[in-house]
């Protein structure tokens, strides 16, 4: 079992310093956040720079996120993302990284629930063929606050968009905040068709409270209303052998010292996954 660090739990680092902290805090993986890829490249930085970078902290790249709004069927945002695509696919090709997360977000809102899941799986199959190219597999994050936010209906997507390179991500947080799907579900779940897990605590907006994640999931593992100990023997009866990710979003952590919250973050998870 491999943990792994989402870099977006560290985002004020740079690529450099997040990857160098990852590592001396006992990550052996990362998924990357995309504003750190186009950071480090719009420095004059390259891909042969990154692997060195990979190597020398003895880390391996699990996932690139993320290729947003997905869902859209406008021809210019349709477009940015088959170049988005190409662009993270050729870089995951080089790095060795197997995975790109995509994200159907909210333009589809309120069109009939089928026709959500048909023209986002017309998307995302796209996009799935140019990841295939490069034997690159896509995990699809059900976001909390869009049309499909639970493991039931990202299946229906999956079954749609019929591609074996397209996944489901387990992510806690997104999963359990609607109260759409169970850990029984989730251990009935095939292990073939599950993306990385992403790890995190959190707890639900109130009663009329807006979604808003860095309050509603910027908590430490154990801090905050998710029945970890439950959700994570979920995942293990699955047999799932992928890349546990750790992902905190938090404007306070952010502004704490880093290397510390990363630590924070690999020994909270190792106490519900360390006997895998």
């Amino acid at each position: 079992m491999e943990q792994s660090l989402h870099l977006k739990s560290i985002k004020c680092c740079n690529l450099p310093t997040a990857l160098h902290i990852a590592s001396d805090a006992g990550f052996k993986g990362v998924e990357i956040a995309d504003y750190m890829l186009y950071e480090f490249f719009d420095a004059g930085f390259n891909v042969n720079d990154l692997k060195t970078l990979l190597q020398q902290n003895q880390l391996s790249a699990q996932c690139i996120n993320d290729v947003l709004g997905c869902e859209s069927m406008a021809y210019g945002n349709r477009m940015a993302a088959v170049k988005q695509m190409n662009f993270f696919s050729d870089i995951a090709h080089e790095i060795g990284c197997d995975t790109i997360q995509v994200c159907p977000l909210c333009e589809l809102e309120g069109l009939p629930q089928q026709q959500i899941i048909k023209s986002t799986a017309y998307n995302i199959r796209q996009l799935a063929d140019i990841a295939g190219q490069k034997n690159i597999r896509l995990q699809i994050e059900t976001v909390a606050w869009s049309p499909i936010n639970s493991l039931s209906k990202g299946i229906m997507l999956l079954d749609e968009i019929q591609r074996d390179n397209v996944g489901i991500t387990i992510d806690f947080w997104h999963l359990w905040a609607t109260g759409g799907t169970t850990p029984d579900e989730i251990a009935l779940f095939d292990k073939k068709k599950m993306g990385n897990i992403h790890f995190c605590d959190g707890i639900r907006p109130e009663n009329g409270e807006k979604w808003n994640e860095n309050i509603q999931r910027g908590f430490l593992p154990g801090d905050g209303d998710i029945p970890l100990k439950e959700w994570a023997a979920a995942v293990k009866a699955t047999g799932y052998d992928r890349p546990w990710s750790i992902e905190l979003i938090s404007t306070k952590y952010w502004q704490c010292d880093s290397y510390d919250v990363a630590k924070q973050l690999y020994e909270g998870m190792e106490k519900y996954v360390s006997d895998m």
